[in-house]
Order: C-alpha cells, then structure tokens, then sequence
C-alpha cells in the first residue's frame, strides 16, 4: 500500500526553524488531534534540545581552540580552580615535568611544588588574590622528584565559567647557558 498521508512539523527554537519532523502514514489520511498535540509537545522539546547542542558545540569548540593555542606555548602553562584543583596543564609542562594529563586532572597544584616550597607558595597566592604581586621564582618539581627553576605569572582568569587562577611558568636558565 502506499503512502496515504504527509505532514511536516516545524521545529523552533526562540522562533527560529532548527529542525524539521516530517511524518508520513500508510493507513491514515490525517493525523488524529491528542497525536498532534503530542508531536508538536516533542517537536518543541527537541527544538530546545538541539538549542543546547548547538551551544555545546560551540563552547567544545571554542575550549578545543584554546588548548591548542596553549599547547603551542613554550611555557608551561596550568589552570586550577578556586579550590586548587588542576584543570588543564598544558604540552610545554607535560614535556618539562614528565606529567600526564591523567596524573594532574583535579589533583592539589601544590603536587606541583616541592613540599618544603608549600608556605612560600600559599603565601605567594594570597598576596596574589590580593592583588599585591602577580609573580614567583619558587621551583616546580617534576614527577621524578627533580627541581625545575621556572618564574611565574599568575592570573585570575575565567574557564568555562568559573573563575580560576591561571599559571604561565618560564624556565629560568642561567646567562651564558
């Protein structure tokens, strides 16, 4: 038997047309009322839906941006939450200090500072927050143990909507070497 019957039903979003649901019928030649309530009660659902997935994209793509660019960077480079957690390390401070992305997601940034560097550090990040300095030269360490001289910049910067202090690490190298 063929096809008897097609509707198609817009699917919007803030007015604008972000989908199309077409339905076709092989025994009915129109669709009964509580069946098109019910569609059209989906077609805005997955308007609002395909919205969401479209901003998504957008802000995936806009971050896989930015960590490209920072994984370009010669210095090393590490984000941390408010709390201290790490967020991002970048491809400069994976080669430098021999850390895997897995080994630093979420973990104390002060892993990254030798434990008897960790008041200097703290100290250092409150006079940051407030505003009084915004560099150091304290040491990262890298995962074998070994002391890497470095100077940092701190910033105060926004990821992904949260607020966050940002990290830009150069290594220190002595003149004539």
């Amino acid at each position: 038997m063929g096809l008897q019957a097609m509707a198609f039903i817009p699917v919007k979003f803030n007015d604008a047309l972000v989908a199309a649901i077409i339905l076709g019928s092989h025994t009915e030649l129109e669709i009964p009322a509580n069946s098109r309530n019910l569609i059209e009660t989906i077609a805005n659902q997955v308007g609002i839906i395909i919205s969401r997935m479209k901003k998504d994209s957008g802000t995936q793509k806009s971050k896989n941006n930015l960590n490209s660019l920072l994984d370009t960077l010669d210095e090393m480079v590490f984000i941390m939450d408010i709390e201290g957690r790490i967020l991002h390390i970048n491809e400069s401070l994976v080669r430098s200090l021999n850390y895997s992305e897995k080994d630093l997601e979420m973990k104390d940034f002060l892993m990254l500072y030798p434990e008897d560097w960790e008041d200097d550090v703290l100290s250092t990040l409150d006079e940051i927050m407030a505003g009084k300095s915004s560099t150091c030269e304290i040491p990262l360490v890298s995962r074998e143990g070994i002391l890497v001289p470095v100077k940092s910049k701190f910033t105060i910067g926004d990821w992904g909507g949260q607020d966050v202090l940002i990290a830009i690490s150069s290594l220190i190298t002595e003149p004539g070497a």
